[in-house]
């Protein structure tokens, strides 16, 4: 295995050169470097990765922390992770997705020394995050995907109360009158999970705002089993309500069994409406979900490219913004017949 000395020795320079191609910290001629690189290219050298982040300082690693809570991870959270490789991938970096809860700060200490990470995405925010004062203690450029009650953050997120709003109001205009919201579970609301704290203060507000004859909120653990039994008793203690606006991506395949099983037809008898979802999770059940789809690719863009200024040290203000989540439509809705 071909070595530095071996790569000097090649391209006829001294190893500190070597290093300087590798690293960046000092400015070397193109002819020369372009030699370096032409030998490590011939020799097949490939640079120790953890000693060139040490030497330069920088990794070129981020990491994309999304912790499965109670949820779990499903296909959105995957399709994200997809975009932010891909997105920083373009950039020169790569990423590693880490998925451990890390709620010892210990231990998210450790991490961070260790890794050579040189920024992080984090995910899966609390109103009350001890996380995020910590990582702003380290000093480590990082960038939130959601936001929390510390306002010197850089962040992106989803407007939950405009989502959900234009969600109850295309169901008005395709007229229904009885709507039900379908969020995660009340121990993940409990818990201060951003999104879901979010939506219930959303629909609170609704009830106020739309005229509807029946506009109800309920809490789902995100399991198929659950959505079934919710489905079920919905069904039989309120079967009026014909429209479904779900947050809940893993508790729709039992929804969609309960309404099978009731003989309730998808989109004849109930139409649906799959909030913050991806396509990809949208097209897994039959008939596909009309969603107000994740802005994944967007969001993952806006994420890695402040996060690659902040560890550039490009001055900047702090980066705050939010996105609504289109409605796209496929077979879970449709215009409700007028008797």
């Amino acid at each position: 295995m071909a070595t530095i000395h071996d790569v000097a020795k090649y391209a006829g320079v001294s190893i500190s050169t070597v290093s300087y191609v590798l690293s960046g910290v000092r400015p070397v001629s193109a002819p020369t470097r372009q030699k370096v690189l032409d030998a490590m290219e011939t020799l097949g050298y490939r640079p120790n990765p953890h000693a060139r982040a040490l030497s330069s300082k920088e990794s070129h690693l981020l990491a994309l922390f999304i912790p499965p809570t109670r949820r779990g991870l499903g296909e959105t959270e995957i399709d994200f992770a997809s975009h932010v490789s891909k997105e920083a991938m373009r950039e020169g970096y790569h990423t590693i997705l880490v998925t451990d809860e890390y709620d010892d700060l210990i231990a998210l200490k450790e991490f961070i020394h260790q890794s050579l990470v040189d920024g992080i995405i984090l995910m899966e925010v609390h109103t009350h995050d001890p996380r995020v004062d910590f990582l702003l203690h380290e000093n480590i450029p990082f960038v939130i995907i959601g936001h929390c009650e510390n306002i010197h953050t850089n962040w992106v997120d989803i407007d939950f109360e405009k989502t959900l709003f234009s969600g109850i109001q295309y169901f008005i205009e395709q007229g229904y009158r009885a709507i039900a919201f379908v969020n995660q579970s009340e121990a993940v609301y409990t818990s201060g999970y951003g999104p879901v704290v979010r939506s219930f203060q959303a629909i609170q507000r609704a009830k106020h705002i739309y005229s509807c004859d029946r506009l109800v909120h309920y809490f789902c653990e995100a399991y198929n089993e659950y959505g079934y039994e919710l489905t079920k008793k919905i069904i039989k203690e309120e079967p009026f309500i014909n429209a479904f606006i779900v947050m809940n991506d893993r508790a729709l395949p039992g929804m969609y069994r309960a309404f099978y099983e009731a003989q309730k037809r998808i989109p004849d008898d109930v139409a649906i409406v799959s909030m913050v979802t991806s396509e990809q999770a949208a097209e897994m059940l039959y008939p596909p979900l009309t969603t107000l789809e994740f802005p994944t690719e967007i969001l993952a863009v806006q994420a890695v490219q402040q996060l690659i200024s902040q560890i550039r040290g490009k001055p900047t203000v702090h980066f705050q913004n939010t996105l609504l989540c289109p409605l796209i439509e496929r077979h879970s809705t449709k215009r409700k017949s007028v008797l």
